[in-house]
């Protein structure tokens, strides 16, 4: 809540705390987006991994059919 009154070392306090509580809400929220970035970066990882694996099913298969007819 801002102070009431015009001067000048009261509304620093409230400068000051407001700056204060600003930091906490950046930092918690800062490693909050390292969290979700961590978690978009493993999903990536398994997304591609199962993509090598959906590729790699059509193409053993058609191998062992090119394999069986040869």
């Amino acid at each position: 809540m801002a102070p009431n009154g015009d001067d000048w070392p009261t509304w620093s306090k409230y400068v000051v705390e407001e700056l204060k509580d600003n930091k906490k809400w950046h930092e918690k929220h800062s490693e909050k987006l390292t969290l979700v970035r961590i978690d978009i970066r493993e999903l990536k990882l398994k997304c591609g991994v199962w993509g090598v694996v959906g590729g790699a099913i059509p193409v053993a298969i058609g191998f062992a059919v090119w394999f069986l007819k040869g």
